[in-house]
């Protein structure tokens, strides 16, 4: 599993008064979070420390004091994170004689601040997708997707929302105009990005047939299309139900394991990084690099519907807060 080194900062797992990692965190109304035996500490005015009830950090006062539950999700990732250190000490040899069952995390965000590397990573397939949808919710970085119908082939008819997309039998009655695909039945998102990070999620559901990914935005769009990379094209295909490959020249096979009915994307437009995730399994399926040039578009195809066979929509999800 290949992270970006963003997302791995210190910072975002470290609790602000005692400047460790969390132990047991809890979430302040005002969205920062703490230790629970910090923050309680604080309010309880140890040290004089407490001026009434507000967050440490950005000072909000409340009127009454919150109610604070356990953070759930950033447990589960810190608990696993301890986990990951603990391990990583006995493969190194010992943790030394400084060892502290609170702080022996911050080791291992030391190694994580570059990509993880491939022979350390078999033991984060169980939350890896957590960790990413954790902060990827806290940063902001889910991608408010719709597609664009002047890019939509004839025969895909797409939502009046704009979230869903479905191949049907004949062609619609639309303008031919210059960013409309006339050949390769597939839409581009409305959305382009040229830095930062995005993800976002497509409910694939049962369908045989779908390309998902992202293109170029000045891809060509007429007659045959050659996608691949180097013609600004990269995306994740299933082919009759079992059939999965990276579209490279030549294609690159993929073995899945579990069939994902909800596919994740995440793209760092900076590092030049796309992985493709199993969301309900929370397992990388594949990530690539490369360099974007221009601003890029989320790419979908759910393909024909081959009489009905493969006639499911591909739709765009919404990415939800993990309890």
């Amino acid at each position: 599993m290949a992270l970006p080194a963003a997302f791995l900062s210190e910072d975002q797992f470290t609790c602000s008064i005692c400047l460790e990692v969390f132990n047991n965190p809890v979430s302040t109304p005002c969205g920062h979070s703490f230790c629970q035996a910090c923050i309680s500490s604080y309010w309880n005015g140890d040290g004089g420390a407490a001026k009434s009830y507000q967050c440490p950090l950005c000072k909000e006062t409340f009127r009454k004091r919150p109610e604070l539950h356990i953070n759930r999700t950033l447990k589960e990732i810190t608990e696993q994170f301890k986990q990951m250190s603990s391990a990583d000490v006995r493969h190194d040899g010992g943790a030394g004689k400084n060892s502290n069952s609170h702080s022996e995390p911050k080791s291992l965000f030391l190694k994580t601040r570059g990509y993880l590397r491939p022979d350390r990573t078999d033991h984060l397939s169980n939350f890896q997708l957590l960790l990413l949808k954790y902060i990827t919710l806290s940063l902001n970085l889910t991608a408010d997707i719709t597609l664009d119908p002047y890019t939509s082939h004839p025969r895909l008819i797409i939502s009046v929302d704009g979230k869903q997309v479905h191949c049907g039998e004949r062609h619609q009655q639309v303008p031919d105009n210059p960013e409309r695909f006339d050949r390769v039945v597939c839409v581009l998102a409305r959305q382009g990005f040229s830095i930062g990070q995005h993800y976002w999620e497509v409910e694939v559901g049962e369908k045989t047939d779908w390309d998902l990914g992202i293109a170029s935005h000045s891809v060509n769009r007429k007659g045959k299309i050659n996608v691949s990379p180097a013609h600004g094209y990269w995306f994740l295909s299933l082919r009759d139900g079992t059939d999965y490959t990276f579209r490279t020249e030549p294609s690159t096979k993929l073995t899945v394991n579990l069939r994902p009915s909800r596919i994740g994307i995440f793209v760092d437009c900076d590092k030049g990084l796309v992985s493709f995730y199993n969301v309900e399994a929370r397992a990388l399926i594949y990530t690539f690099t490369a360099s974007f040039p221009q601003t890029i578009r989320p790419f979908f195809s759910p393909c024909t519907n081959k009489s009905g066979r493969n006639g499911a929509p591909l739709i765009i999800c919404p990415v939800p807060v993990t309890e």
